[in-house]
């Protein structure tokens, strides 16, 4: 079972420790629940961490460089093809704002981590 303070041993977000993940990308955990058979996560440990950042939009010239589309600011959650490090880095080159909305792992998500059978 994984912790908040653990170390991603998989996917784009290899080598991160999952506190810094569940900061800037928590749909990456969810995804890696639903996804992953052996990924199992101790819920409690990531309740304790602050609300993380949600992104709200995309510049156009991000989304450009993702998807090689020109669009205007996108308001979705396409940072899915970003990993937690550049989503980070875009708070610093405003390329990116971010929701003050609070996340919380949905409720069927929960339950199907806790079906789970990790050691």
């Amino acid at each position: 079972m994984y912790t908040s303070n653990d170390i991603l041993d998989f996917g784009k977000n290899i080598g991160l420790r999952l506190s810094f993940v569940y900061e800037f990308q928590p749909g990456y955990i969810v995804w890696a629940i639903k996804n992953k058979d052996n990924f199992k996560i101790d819920v409690e440990s990531f309740l304790k961490l602050p609300n993380p950042r949600l992104i709200k939009s995309i510049s156009s010239e991000v989304f450009s460089e993702l998807f090689g589309v020109e669009v205007g600011n996108i308001t979705d959650a396409y940072g899915l093809r970003l990993n937690a490090i550049d989503i980070k880095n875009s708070i610093n080159d405003n390329s990116m704002t971010f929701s003050d909305d609070f996340f919380e792992f949905p409720k069927s998500i929960i339950k199907l981590n806790n079906l789970k059978e990790v050691n």
